[in-house]
């Protein structure tokens, strides 16, 4: 993915603290980037937005992504923690 580009256009979502257990940059409705300080499901609304995004996990100390998934956008969409391996996870609309 072009993950670069995507991470250039995002900005850090509005009320994220030092404290979250969840730091999260996105560009709505194109791409997400998350850091998770603990094991936990994670949720992203994408109710606005149509179209496949792809998730990719994120290797935290080797920088390797790997993908892990395609969602369908139209409805807030929840991943559970059981499927996250990661610390590090990227979402992109496919193209």
């Amino acid at each position: 993915p072009q993950f670069y580009t995507a991470l250039s256009e995002m900005k850090p979502v509005e009320g994220n603290t030092f404290s979250d257990a969840v730091w999260t940059l996105e560009n709505k409705g194109k791409s997400y980037l998350f850091y998770l300080k603990n094991d936990q499901d994670i949720s992203v609304d994408l109710a606005g937005y149509k179209g496949t995004f792809e998730v990719y996990a994120i290797n935290a100390s080797t920088g390797a992504l790997t993908k892990k998934a395609s969602i369908s956008g139209g409805k807030k969409i929840v991943i559970p923690k059981i499927e996250i391996k990661e610390k590090v996870l990227f979402i992109v609309k496919k193209s």
